[in-house]
C-alpha cells in the first residue's frame, strides 16, 4: 500500500488536531507544511517533526511528496486555495465552513472534478446528536 503524504496549510489549533490525527494513521504522514512565513509556522513544523516547511503556499503545492492538502486557514482563503491545489493535482480537505458563497462552492467542486482530485470537507458537527 502506498503511503498517503499530507501537506497542511496553517499552524493554528485545528492544524495541530489534524497533524496529531494523521500521526495515528498507518500509511499516512504529514510530509510538508506551510506556515506562511510566520514564527508560529516554524514552531508548528518543529513540534510535529515535519521535514518540509514552507513560507509560501505555492511551495507546498509544488512539493512532489504531497498527495493531499489540508486547509486549516481563514475561511476567505478556502475557495482560492482549493482551486489552486486542484489545479496542482492535489486532493483537498477543507476545514469548515467549506467556503463563503454558493458560487465559490460550485467553483471548488468544478475545478476538483476537472482536475480529477477528491474534495473532502472536515465537518464533524453533522454527526453530533442534536443535528442527527
Amino acid at each position: 500500500m502506498k503511503d498517503i503524504r499530507v501537506g497542511i496549510a496553517g499552524s493554528g489549533f485545528i492544524a495541530g488536531v489534524h497533524a496529531d490525527a494523521i500521526s495515528t494513521i498507518p500509511h499516512a504522514q504529514v510530509s510538508a507544511h506551510c506556515g506562511f512565513g510566520s514564527d508560529r509556522g516554524k514552531a508548528f513544523a518543529k513540534q510535529h517533526n515535519i521535514k518540509n516547511s514552507y513560507d509560501e503556499y505555492k511551495q507546498l503545492l509544488d512539493d512532489p511528496e504531497v498527495d493531499v492538502v489540508i486547509l486549516c486557514v481563514p475561511n476567505h482563503m478556502h475557495a482560492p486555495m482549493t482551486i489552486e491545489a486542484a489545479k496542482s493535482h492535489k486532493h483537498v480537505i477543507v476545514e469548515k465552513p467549506l467556503c463563503l458563497t454558493l458560487a465559490e462552492g460550485q467553483a471548488m467542486i468544478q475545478q476538483c472534478k476537472k482536475s480529477g482530485v477528491i474534495l473532502g470537507y472536515a465537518e464533524e458537527l453533522c454527526f453530533a446528536p442534536k443535528y442527527v
